[in-house]
């Protein structure tokens, strides 16, 4: 798996496509905690590619929301699948966001910086 990353409307991008499994979950998982150490607070996670996530990375998806909520961030869920997505929000949608493509990201880093 291939994780690319890109700036969009000031957010970090992080592009994560096929599964999302204990087979790369060391690698989201570090991808997520540098970007985080690095200063973004405002990370956006495309699931446009992603046909799977397991437990393990729902609930390192989750944790991270929380820990970005704490430092005044979010994390942004970006075009789940219906499966990710429900599975997301059973698990702790109340600390996600979730948009359809990463343009909807762009008022909202500026909104809480204001």
């Amino acid at each position: 798996m291939n994780l690319r990353l890109r700036s969009i409307n000031g957010w970090a991008v992080v592009f994560a496509g096929g599964r999302l499994d204990s087979l790369n979950y060391d690698l989201i998982e570090f991808r997520l905690k540098t970007l985080i150490r690095m200063g973004n607070i405002f990370i956006g996670l495309d699931l446009t590619k992603a046909s799977f996530m397991n437990i393990a990375t729902l609930a390192l998806t989750v944790t991270t929301a929380m820990t970005l909520r704490d430092l005044n961030g979010e994390l942004a869920i970006i075009a789940a699948n219906p499966e990710i997505k429900a599975n997301l929000t059973e698990f702790g949608g109340m600390y996600l966001k979730f948009v359809d493509d990463a343009d909807s990201l762009g008022a909202r880093a500026e909104e809480r910086e204001r």
